[in-house]
């Protein structure tokens, strides 16, 4: 895969001092680059780009959308930092944007599906109403809130967005994580609100000695017992727990 890198406009050495005016419009158009971001996973179009230099025609094809639109939306994924242009509208990767395929180490793919997901809009489109009345966003749109409202059976495809970018948001954080904490000092830790166990995951299996706790909603600790998603192998399994809790219990309750 071709990967085009950025080219810094700051002598080495010298700190970046961009002009004030478009970091200001920067501010202001984040929403439109993220609806491109939503709209470039959704049409496939940084896996159809990584197979290969691609020209907007070619994209356009494959996706089934109108071509000088789609240019208008590559165009704006070429600001963002995501695809570089070259001659006759073709357009390649750049390295941030190879974070935005499946395969790549490190993929941010899933953590930026879910924050780019138009939920977000709705929500944040109420925000100044909602501290005018001190109310949370997401309650003065969806009239509950949010981890209720996505474990509704209806609410499904959201709640899967919702874990597969978390998971996609630890597994980018926990090498981090595991370099600058010794986590070998405990004979067990806990993840509260831990999720489908991405982090204690990871710890168990850098430190064999450990245990590991997580605590979450009884709706996602079923989901971290389905086969594709356990956290630790058969013959690992004493080293784990799961335990029921939430924001509306006051104490966790013990499970096997």
């Amino acid at each position: 895969m071709s990967v085009a890198k950025a080219v810094p406009l700051n002598a080495p050495g010298e700190q970046a001092s961009p002009p004030p005016q478009p970091v200001v419009l920067r501010a202001a158009l984040g929403h439109i680059v993220s609806s491109c971001v939503q709209t470039a996973i959704k049409l496939d179009l940084f896996e159809q780009i990584a197979r290969g230099t691609q020209q907007t025609s070619q994209l356009a094809q494959k996706a089934g959308v109108n071509e000088p639109a789609l240019y208008r939306i590559l165009r704006v994924l070429e600001m963002a930092g995501l695809v570089a242009e070259l001659p006759r509208r073709t357009f390649q990767l750049t390295e941030a944007g190879s974070l935005l395929c499946t395969d790549t180490p490190g993929s941010m793919l899933d953590i930026m599906e879910f924050m780019s997901d138009p939920m977000h809009y709705r929500v944040y489109s109420q925000l100044t109403d909602a501290i005018k009345a001190g109310e949370v966003p997401f309650e003065r749109v969806f009239g509950e809130e949010y981890f209720k409202w996505i474990n509704r059976p209806e609410n499904q495809d959201e709640a899967n967005l919702f874990h597969k970018g978390m998971v996609s948001f630890s597994e980018s954080c926990i090498g981090a994580l595991l370099e600058a904490y010794d986590f070998t000092q405990f004979q067990t830790i806990a993840d509260v609100g831990g999720g489908l166990g991405g982090i204690v995951r990871a710890i168990l299996k850098a430190c064999p000695k450990l245990k590991g706790m997580i605590t979450e909603m009884p709706e996602v600790v079923e989901r971290q017992n389905k086969p594709s998603r356990r956290m630790v192998s058969a013959a690992d399994a004493q080293r784990w727990s799961a335990i029921f809790s939430s924001a509306y219990l006051l104490a966790p309750t013990p499970i096997s």
